[in-house]
């Protein structure tokens, strides 16, 4: 997730040669469809649709076919509106793996290794 934070928006202004607010802008549909991938992970979770590792397991293939598509993009100056649709299957994949892995990781570990695990993750 941090990576594509950063990656992006240098992508932006280094080869669309945005400014930082613009470069910004056009990160907002990834950093917005996080917190909707986190919540659709964590709700199917607490309803036991799928177990945590289903999830994790859909998000990485979500996450994917998110970079996957990214790879298709032109390689003009011109930034198209599918990569704003890009970014959003990216961000929702993203969001998928990070909550389920806050979710699963409490579970299968011991109490004395969760403060080191739950860092890892964020980190």
């Amino acid at each position: 997730m941090s990576t594509l934070s950063i990656f992006l928006p240098q992508r932006f202004q280094a080869f669309n040669e945005d400014t930082p607010v613009q470069a910004g802008l056009h990160l907002l549909p990834f950093s917005l469809a996080i917190p909707i991938g986190s919540f659709l992970g964590n709700g199917l979770a607490a309803t036991i649709i799928i177990p945590a590792i289903g999830s994790i397991f859909a998000g990485s293939l979500i996450e994917l076919l998110g970079a996957s598509l990214f790879v298709t993009i032109p390689t003009s100056k011109h930034i198209t509106h599918t990569m704003y649709a890009y970014e959003s299957v990216l961000g929702l994949g993203t969001g998928l793996v990070f909550s389920s892995l806050m979710l699963a990781t409490p579970q299968s570990i011991e109490a004395r290794d969760l403060g080191m695990c739950c860092h890892l993750i964020c980190t």
